[in-house]
């Protein structure tokens, strides 16, 4: 899960980017934090 890490990072970024227009939501794991745009 180390090395998953590194490369999950800058790959969530730009997928989240069209996925979701906050950059808040840095976790698609999360939907706490999803819930949470504000």
């Amino acid at each position: 899960m180390g090395d998953h890490e590194g490369e999950s990072e800058p790959r969530t970024r730009p997928f989240e980017i069209p996925t979701d227009p906050h950059p808040d939501s840095d976790a698609p794991q999360e939907p706490g934090k999803h819930e949470k745009p504000k």
